[in-house]
C-alpha cells in the first residue's frame, strides 16, 4: 500500500512537469513550492518504507519455511516412534502367551511323569499295576489273600516313604459333626438328605485323607507320551 501510493505521488509530481494541467492544479493545492519538495518527500519516504516492508516480510517467510520443515519431521518422527513402540508391545504379547504355553506343555508333561512314577514305585515294591491288571476269577480266595498282604504291606511302604498323609476329621468315624458355612467343599462332601443352608449337624462316615507333604524323586529320565513305561518287561537270558 504505501509503495502504491509512493508511485501514485510521484506520478503527480512527474505528470507537473510534464503536463502543465497538472502543474496548474498541483499549484493550486500546494501553493507554495515548499509544499512540493514535502510531497516529493513524503513519496521517496513511503517507497522506502515499503520496500523495507516487503523485505522483511520475504526474511519472514524464509524463516518460518525451516520451521514448518522441522514441524513436519518432529511430526513424522512422533508417528515413526509411536509405531515402533506399538510394535514392540505385540511382540512381547506374543512372546509372553509363546512362553505361557510352552509353560503349560512342560507343566502337563511333568505332571504325567510324577503320576508314572508313582504307579512305577507301587509296582516295584507292592506289585500293584500285576494285581489291578490280572484276572483274578480262578484265583482262590487263600491266594487272593495272600497277594493282598504283599500288595498291602509296598502301598504302606510307599505312601509312608514319600508321603505324610493325616486324616481330614480328627474325630473318630461315627461321631457327631457340625459343619460350618464356610466349610472347604474339597477337603468335606456332604452325602444323604442335604436341604437349607450351613451350619449342618451330621455324622462322621469317613475321616478322609490329606496329604502334609509329598516328595517323590525327580525323574532320572523323561520319556516320550508314547513311551511311559510303568514297569519294564524282563527277559531271562
Amino acid at each position: 500500500m504505501r509503495i502504491l501510493l509512493a508511485a501514485f505521488l510521484g506520478m503527480l509530481l512527474s505528470g507537473s512537469v510534464i503536463n502543465p494541467g497538472i502543474r496548474q492544479l498541483l499549484g493550486t493545492v500546494f501553493p507554495s513550492p515548499a509544499l512540493e519538495y514535502l510531497l516529493f518527500f513524503i513519496c521517496t519516504y513511503l517507497t522506502f518504507e515499503g520496500i523495507l516492508l516487503l523485505s522483511r516480510r520475504n526474511k519472514a517467510g524464509a524463516a518460518e519455511s525451516p520451521a514448518s520443515a522441522d514441524a513436519g519431521t518432529a511430526s513424522q518422527s512422533a508417528e515413526l516412534s509411536r509405531l515402533r513402540t506399538a510394535l514392540e508391545e505385540a511382540e512381547a504379547r506374543l512372546k509372553a502367551q509363546h512362553d505361557a504355553a510352552e509353560a503349560g506343555c512342560d507343566a502337563d508333561a511333568v505332571a504325567k511323569e510324577a503320576v508314572i512314577q508313582f504307579l512305577s514305585l507301587l509296582q516295584r515294591k507292592a506289585r500293584f499295576v500285576d494285581f489291578a491288571m490280572n484276572d483274578i476269577a480262578a484265583v482262590s480266595d487263600q491266594q487272593l489273600a495272600a497277594a493282598t498282604r504283599i500288595v498291602h504291606q509296598g502301598c504302606s511302604e510307599v505312601l509312608v516313604e514319600y508321603f505324610s498323609i493325616e486324616p481330614v476329621f480328627t474325630a473318630a468315624e461315627g461321631t457327631k459333626a457340625e459343619i460350618q458355612q464356610d466349610f472347604d467343599r474339597q477337603a468335606i462332601r456332604l452325602t444323604g438328605s442335604i436341604s437349607g443352608t450351613p451350619p449342618f449337624n451330621g455324622t462322621v462316615v469317613h475321616r478322609g485323607w490329606k496329604a502334609e507333604r509329598v516328595t517323590l524323586p525327580k525323574p532320572t529320565s523323561a520319556q516320550a507320551p508314547e513311551t511311559a513305561v510303568i514297569a519294564p518287561a524282563e527277559v531271562r537270558i
